[in-house]
């Protein structure tokens, strides 16, 4: 993070805890889905028959399917950065070195044809 004359550096955000382990997020798009709170429930995706799915948040898996069956690896991890930046304030930097990192790690992400649940 190098400043710029007319734009002091952003700081890091710290994090708050430990981070998430890999089993414990979306395995789309990495959203913590298992945190110990009681809401954690109303995150998770659903399957064709509408009960809750583990593996999934609700925004990236709905009725047994991909919200957005064509995203790309790259488009995940810019929206993800998108999200990051706008929503939880991360300094960009940040959000695509942590998104970058997780994402690609994610079982969506390693099967041959990641359009499939």
């Amino acid at each position: 993070m190098r400043p710029t004359p007319d734009k002091p550096p952003v700081p890091r955000k710290p994090l708050d805890k430990a981070p998430t382990p890999l089993q414990d997020r979306c395995q789309s798009c990495g959203m913590p889905l298992k945190t110990g709170i009681p809401m954690d429930q109303a995150f998770l995706g659903t399957a064709a028959d509408g009960s809750p799915v583990q593996e999934y948040c609700k925004f990236c898996f709905q009725n047994g399917a991909f919200v957005e069956p064509t995203i790309t690896l790259q488009d995940m991890i810019a929206k993800s950065v998108s999200h990051m930046t706008r929503v939880m304030h991360y300094p960009a930097d940040q959000a695509k070195e942590l998104s970058t990192e997780v994402i690609p790690k994610l079982s969506r992400w390693q099967k041959s044809d990641p359009t499939a649940a």
